[in-house]
C-alpha cells in the first residue's frame, strides 16, 4: 500500500518517468503534480521557470485512491457556502446536477416547480438516476434558483464537506515556494547556503497529508535539508 514521490524539474522529468516506469511499472503511475515554486517573475530564461514536478507512483493505485487524504477547504472556498433562506442546518451551496458523458438511465427530463423543462446539456448527463433525483427533490435537497425555473442543483451543506480531491496543480499560495523555503533554512541554520534546493515545509505537509495515513511510515532516503522530517514532526 506504499507510495513514492520524486521531485524533479523540467530538464530530466521525461527521463525520470521512463526510469520509474521501468522500476515500478507504468500502470502504477498516479500523477505528475505541478508545483508552482516561484511567485515572482523569472526573466533570465527564454521562458520563465516557475514550476517543478512531484512524480507520484503507488504500489496499488486503487488502494491508494481509497486511502489518500483529501485537501481541507480554504477560507475562500468556505465563503461560497451561504444560508440565504435561513436553513436550520446551516450554510449550503448548490452543486450542478450534471456529469460528463452519456448514461442511458441518467438522461431523463426534469420539470421544475415553475414548469420549465430541462434535459442534460450536450455531452453530459444528469449526475444521478431519476429515482435518486426524486428522492432528493422530495427531501428539499434540489435547488432550482429563486424563481424555481433553472436547471437543478443539488444542495450540499457545509457540514458535509470533508475535503476536496487533490488536483495536479499546487499553487505557491497553498504549498509554499522557494523563497519561503530559503527563509526557513535561514531561520534554522543562520544561512541559506547550506542546501541548494530546499523545499518548503508546507509542500511536504501537503504531500504527507495526501499520501501517508496517520499510522504510516515515512522514508526520506535522500534527506537533503531535512524538510520532510520537519513536516513529519509538525503533522
Amino acid at each position: 500500500d506504499g507510495t513514492i514521490a520524486v521531485s524533479i524539474d523540467d530538464n530530466e522529468m521525461p527521463n525520470l518517468r521512463r526510469v520509474i516506469d521501468e522500476i515500478f511499472g507504468e500502470h502504477n503511475f498516479v500523477a505528475a503534480v505541478v508545483w508552482q515554486k516561484r511567485y515572482s517573475r523569472e526573466n533570465r530564461g527564454v521562458i520563465g521557470d516557475a514550476h517543478e514536478y512531484l512524480i507520484i507512483y503507488a504500489r496499488d493505485p486503487q488502494v491508494f485512491q481509497q486511502s489518500r487524504g483529501l485537501i481541507p477547504p480554504t477560507q475562500k472556498q468556505l465563503e461560497i457556502y451561504k444560508n440565504p433562506n435561513r436553513d436550520p442546518r446551516g450554510r449550503w451551496r448548490a452543486v450542478p446536477m450534471t456529469a460528463q458523458g452519456f448514461r442511458a438511465n441518467q438522461m431523463y427530463e426534469v420539470v421544475t416547480p415553475a414548469g420549465t423543462r430541462h434535459v442534460p446539456p450536450d455531452g453530459r448527463c444528469w449526475s444521478m438516476t431519476e429515482p435518486e433525483f426524486l428522492r432528493l427533490r422530495d427531501e428539499g435537497r434540489v435547488y432550482f434558483a429563486k424563481d424555481g425555473s433553472s436547471q437543478p442543483g443539488i444542495i450540499r451543506y457545509l457540514d458535509e464537506v470533508e475535503g476536496f480531491v487533490p488536483w495536479t496543480w499546487w499553487p505557491a499560495e497553498e504549498v509554499g515556494h522557494t523563497d519561503e523555503s530559503r527563509k526557513e533554512i535561514r531561520r534554522l541554520f543562520g544561512t541559506q547556503t547550506v542546501f541548494d534546493t530546499p523545499k518548503p515545509v508546507r509542500l511536504m505537509r501537503r504531500l504527507l497529508h495526501i499520501t501517508v495515513p496517520n499510522d504510516g511510515l515515512v522514508l526520506d532516503f535522500f534527506a537533503g535539508s531535512g524538510t520532510l522530517g520537519h513536516a513529519v514532526l509538525e503533522a
